[in-house]
């Protein structure tokens, strides 16, 4: 089911992408996914239970990958500037 809705999305949307950018219609376009946004938070507030634990501050601090995080800091940085910074300040 879910791989038909993705065919039938990835045919369709193109399509009728097209057809509102040529008639120039296409601002309502991001008003559609509105009912869909609220129908799935009422129902995630309704039906979700998720059992949190009780861990103190200090505790989920300790199991924090502090190596990882600043890894991922340092990747994002050194990929980021430069493509944010290429073409502008440096052409």
């Amino acid at each position: 089911m879910l791989n038909a809705l993705t065919a039938l999305g990835s045919v369709t949307g193109p399509i009728i992408g097209g057809a509102c950018a040529v008639t120039g219609n296409w601002p309502w376009i991001f008003w559609l996914d509105l009912p869909i946004c609220v129908i799935s938070a009422v129902g995630l507030a309704f039906f979700l239970r998720l059992q949190g634990q009780q861990a103190r501050m200090v505790d989920q601090l300790r199991e924090l990958d502090w190596l990882g995080s600043a890894l991922f800091i340092a990747l994002l940085t050194t990929f980021l500037v430069p493509v944010t910074w290429g073409g502008l300040q440096f052409p």
